[in-house]
């Protein structure tokens, strides 16, 4: 090959090399884009929370007074011998 030729092909093979990530990276970068290829691609699909985290505590709180009231009869209730 001549080289001028060599020169021509070496340039583009650098302008490709150097200019593909950065247009694909200008390309997916774009909010919308990004948020349909997100969507799109999706590996886990998780469900919707069935509580919320002030539903959540409040059922645990509920829990933890109904066991303590519970230990507290129990003991109540048990003979103490001495």
């Amino acid at each position: 090959m001549a080289p001028q030729k060599v020169k021509a092909l070496e340039l583009l093979k650098w302008g490709v090399y150097f200019g593909m990530p950065i247009i694909a990276t200008i390309h997916v970068l774009d909010p919308d884009r990004l948020d349909n290829l997100i969507m799109k691609h999706q590996f886990v699909v998780y469900p919707p929370e069935a509580q919320t985290q002030e539903e959540f505590k409040k059922k645990e709180l509920e829990y933890f007074e109904k066991r303590t009231t519970k230990r507290l009869l129990e003991q109540q209730q048990q003979p103490t011998t001495n």
